[in-house]
């Protein structure tokens, strides 16, 4: 059988059932001139937070969240 699960559901709803498990370091500076900023990344969390049925994971050194959720109080 060939094909993802997703591609296989043609069912964006069924991601519900799945849950993520994000392992940090998603934030780099808009421009891609200098490494090593940090930023926020709270949205990005509750963007999978709301699609999935779980999600897990740490935060990267360069990883901030800025408490408007509860996934950022977590943290």
């Amino acid at each position: 059988m060939k094909g993802t699960w997703l591609e296989m559901s043609n069912d964006l709803e069924a991601l519900i059932l799945v849950g993520v498990l994000l392992a940090g370091n998603f934030y780099t500076n808009p421009d891609l001139k200098r490494r090593g900023s940090a930023g926020d990344l709270e949205d990005l969390w509750i963007g999978f937070d709301e699609r999935f049925r779980w999600v897990a994971g740490v935060a990267g050194n360069h990883d901030l969240l800025a408490g408007k959720s509860e996934i950022g109080k977590v943290f």
